[in-house]
């Protein structure tokens, strides 16, 4: 099945729900037009989400970068909003010196470790900051070289465990790179074409399509029911495949460690 509009997918559930689809006598111009394809817009939108949060999407992963904090925590990040997970981080620890870029991986570590090592540190010395975490808890971070470990305790916020006072003042977005998965958005309009592989359309129409004769038409039908059937089985088979070619490593949110 090839790529569809949002309103391409609702005149197709409409027409095999058997709804009127004109207004007034107008035909349906938009997914707006009625109050049944508004409903179901809003099923897709519902079924879509399902789908995205039930499987690891690959299509999903993209590299982003972290939010920057200021001077008065030199070492705290923010999280995008939209980040579902990553695999990793990438700092840039390059030294006054350096004439290049130098992006390194920073080590993760649980929130417990990560205090055992920064608990361990001297917070009488020099090279030491002592830095408030949200939790008010105060954290040894050196201020004389980049940083080395990370953690995150919340899932919103990443702690470094240094920075390069010589270099920057704290840790820049722009010296981040990161790699994970980045939640998909919804733009309720006919163009809209949601973010899904192409051999995923059917499956998303399928669904979207037994849930549609259920809630807006109060009826169950055996053969829509049966081709979602179908489609999530193909899908499984697929995801299957997938997970067995594919491997990510997990340095932080969703770290079993």
């Amino acid at each position: 099945m090839p790529l569809m509009t949002l309103k391409e997918m609702v005149d197709d559930i409409l027409n095999d729900m058997d709804s009127d689809p004109t207004f007034d006598n107008t035909p349906l111009e938009d997914i707006h037009s009625t109050e049944e394809s508004r409903q179901v817009a809003q099923i897709l939108k519902t079924t879509y989400f399902q789908i995205i949060d039930g499987k690891d999407w690959p299509h999903l992963r993209n590299t982003f970068q972290l939010t920057e904090s200021d001077a008065s925590t030199p070492t705290t990040m923010t999280i995008p909003s939209n980040v579902m997970d990553f695999d990793y981080i990438k700092y840039d620890i390059q030294t006054a010196t350096d004439t290049r870029d130098r992006f390194h991986k920073i080590t993760y570590k649980t929130p417990e470790e990560f205090l055992n090592i920064t608990d361990s540190r001297d917070s009488s010395s020099s090279l030491i900051d002592q830095i408030t975490a949200t939790s008010g808890i105060l954290i040894n971070v050196f201020n004389e070289r980049a940083p080395q470990y990370w953690t995150s305790p919340d899932d919103e916020t990443v702690i470094f465990d240094a920075y390069d006072s010589d270099v920057e003042t704290f840790l820049k977005t722009v010296k981040t790179q990161c790699f994970g998965k980045i939640y998909p958005t919804w733009t309720e309009t006919d163009a809209f074409v949601p973010d899904l592989p192409v051999d995923a359309f059917s499956y998303l129409l399928a669904e979207a399509k037994s849930m549609c004769f259920v809630n807006v038409k109060q009826l169950a039908n055996a053969k829509v029911e049966a081709q979602a059937v179908t489609q999530r089985r193909r899908m499984s088979q697929e995801a299957h495949k997938i997970d067995n070619s594919i491997k990510y490593r997990t340095f932080g949110r969703n770290s079993k460690k």
